[in-house]
């Protein structure tokens, strides 16, 4: 396992990678971290459906994307409701 400043960066590479693009170790390493942190394994799931979203190019879904994250599981803060504004203007 890397330095621990550095540890932080590979989460958040695993997290935002593809899942089938993991090899067995970085797939079995994430798998141990999130069993032992569940906001975090919320917060992953919650990522990878945003990721879904913009691959599969349902932006339109995104309003209904934001709803499911209780706010203490939220990363964006106070840029949920600036993105939530720029989401009405763009879909109206």
């Amino acid at each position: 396992m890397p330095a621990l400043p550095e540890v932080p960066l590979l989460v958040t590479s695993w997290i935002t990678r593809r899942p089938d693009r993991l090899d067995d170790y970085q797939a079995q390493q994430l798998k141990q971290i999130l069993a032992r942190r569940p906001a975090l394994d919320r917060t992953t799931e919650h990522v990878r459906a945003f990721a879904e979203l913009m691959n599969d190019c349902r932006g339109r879904e995104l309003g209904q994307w934001m709803l499911p994250a209780p706010p203490p599981d939220r990363l964006i803060g106070d840029g949920h409701a600036a993105l939530e504004h720029r989401l009405l203007h763009l879909t109206e």
